[in-house]
């Protein structure tokens, strides 16, 4: 059993926190309470994952023809798509019980950045 945290974001303010067995949201209040103009307002996530859980990635997922995939490799991109699985899980169980929209994005670099 291991933890996780990252931060995601909402159409609404979260303003309080939510804790139960699985997993727990925490609201970034001094950002929420700032007088800027945003759509997206972000909150911190924090999650249980569950080694026993997670399923290793084929190799054809992972390789094209001729690469070689080390066995630690293979457990490191498991161990993260399942992490990502779960929380993305988690995001879209809180959107369908709630009217909040909750969403996850990576920032890609863009030149000059």
């Amino acid at each position: 059993m291991s933890f996780k945290r990252t931060i995601c974001f909402c159409d609404k303010k979260i303003t309080k926190t939510f804790i139960c067995d699985w997993f727990q949201i925490y609201p970034l209040e001094d950002y929420i309470n700032n007088e800027l103009k945003t759509s997206h307002y972000p909150f911190v996530l924090e999650y249980k994952i569950s080694t026993d859980d997670i399923k290793r990635l084929s190799y054809e997922d992972l390789l094209e023809e001729g690469d070689e995939l080390l066995e630690e490799d293979n457990k490191f991109f498991s161990e993260m798509n399942h992490e990502y699985n779960v929380m993305v899980y988690i995001l879209r169980l809180l959107s369908i019980v709630t009217n909040y929209h909750f969403f996850y994005t990576m920032f890609q670099k863009q030149d000059g950045l």
